[in-house]
Order: C-alpha cells, then sequence, then structure tokens
C-alpha cells in the first residue's frame, strides 16, 4: 500500500501483456520493473486442450488440468486433474472418467485438437466415440487433412478484429421445381372433398327441415294470412282475415 498506485503494473509480471498493447498506440516505451518484495510470483496453472470449468470452481496456482478433463460447479481443486476426468467436491476427487481407458489413450494419441474443426466436417459427432476417431483416423493416414497451425496475433489485433461486423454468407439454393402430387395424395385429397360437400348437403337439410317446421308454426300461419289480407284491403281483406283466423286457429288445435 506504500507505493503510488495499486495497479497491477507495479507489482505483476505478467502486465506486460496489456502494456505492451497500450504503449503501441502512444509511440512511448516502459521498462517494467516488477517488485517481487510485494507480491511472490504464482506457479502458473496449465490448461491442456479441450479442458470445461464450470463456474465457481477453485483452481490451486501451479496445476495442471490436463486434456479433455471436466471440473464440476463449486469445485475447489488443489492438484493435477488426469486427462478425461471429471472431478469436483472440495477437495476436489475424481468422479469418473469421460471414456474408458483404451478410448482414453486413443485420444491422446490422435491429437484431434491440432485439426482444424472443419476437418470435421460429415462426421457424425452423435454417434459412438469410436466410430468418430474411426472416421478421423482414416482421413489422417489418407492424408486428406493436416495439422493446424494457426497464425499467432497480438492483443491489440484481437481486440481491433472483435470490433469488425460479422458477415454471414447465406447459401444460394436452387429452386426446385413444385412437386407433382403421388396418386394416393390424389386420392386422400378428392376424399376430404367429398366429405366436406357432404357435410354441407347436411348442414342445408337441416336448415331445410327447420324452414319447414316453422312454416307450421301458428304464428307463421296468422302472419302469412295477414299480409294476404292487406294486399287485398280494399276487396274487403281484413273481414276475411277474422274468419280465415278462426279458421287456422282451430285448424292447428285439431
Amino acid at each position: 500500500m506504500d507505493t503510488i498506485s495499486t495497479s497491477s503494473f507495479i507489482y505483476n509480471p505478467t502486465f506486460y501483456i496489456f502494456k505492451d498493447a497500450s504503449i503501441r498506440q502512444i509511440g512511448k516505451s516502459y521498462t517494467h520493473t516488477p517488485c517481487h518484495h510485494l507480491v511472490s510470483p504464482s506457479p502458473l496453472t496449465i490448461f491442456e486442450n479441450d479442458v470445461y470449468v464450470c463456474t465457481n470452481a477453485l483452481l490451486k496456482p501451479g496445476i495442471t488440468l490436463h486434456t479433455g478433463c471436466v471440473v464440476a460447479q463449486n469445485a475447489i481443486v488443489t492438484k493435477d486433474v488426469p486427462p478425461y476426468a471429471i472431478v469436483g467436491g472440495s477437495p476436489a476427487k475424481i468422479l469418473k472418467y469421460r471414456f474408458d481407458e483404451p478410448t482414453r489413450n486413443r485420444l491422446l494419441k490422435l491429437k484431434w485438437w491440432e485439426y482444424h474443426f472443419a476437418d470435421f466436417d460429415g462426421i457424425d459427432a452423435m454417434k459412438d466415440i469410436n466410430y468418430y476417431l474411426d472416421e478421423l483416423e482414416s482421413r489422417i493416414q489418407n492424408q486428406t487433412i493436416k495439422p493446424f497451425y494457426p497464425r499467432k496475433m497480438q492483443f491489440e489485433e484481437l481486440i481491433q478484429i472483435s470490433k469488425q461486423p460479422v458477415s454471414v454468407v447465406k447459401p444460394q439454393t436452387t429452386p426446385q421445381p413444385p412437386q407433382e402430387p403421388s396418386l394416393q395424395d390424389q386420392i386422400i385429397s378428392l376424399k376430404e372433398q367429398i366429405s366436406k360437400k357432404d357435410n354441407e348437403i347436411k348442414a342445408l337439410q337441416t336448415s331445410y327441415q327447420k324452414a319447414a317446421n316453422f312454416k307450421n308454426h301458428l304464428s307463421y300461419k296468422l302472419g302469412n294470412s295477414l299480409i294476404k289480407a292487406h294486399k287485398s284491403w280494399y276487396k274487403g281483406g281484413y273481414i276475411k282475415f277474422i274468419f280465415e283466423a278462426i279458421k287456422i286457429k282451430n285448424k292447428h288445435k285439431n
């Protein structure tokens, strides 16, 4: 706490990773003299290939997480984790291995992580692991794929790349001509149309029956007779309606 700053550029020997990127921008130099009496340098924790560490896991400095291992959530790892082991607990212990020993040895010998992931195109990852390794070994032996050595990049360059927009190129597809329905599909479609027409006819028959029943109602007959009387009122239609109404009522009772 007695130094000019609590920033890690005062005491952290690995601060040069960020320092180099910023110094190149301003064109100045900086001689880093870490204060070892303030903080003792911690041993490096080594992550090998295809390592998966879950959230809130604690790792003791200086240990090695070997290829393919998995560290469970909230685990406290105090020693090296073997290849393809799954560890968990406090302190972490081996819960199980991802694969049997022959498969683990085969994976370590193959070193699949040295190849570009595009080299695995066409291999079904959902099938058995040994099927995947068989296919990959075949491609390696036939020299259809070769180890991939990516170009080394500076930290500043990575930042610039991360700011660039990502363009996605959609593959062009050739429009397919409409497919003619099969005979079975045509028969099914015809049956559906016939069934639909049958339902429409049944609905019309029901409506007609309701209308026919309505004509037999007393109110309908009286109303119809009154309309006729109104049309011939000048011929004594209303007087005739009185007698016609009595006749309709008596007939309706019978």
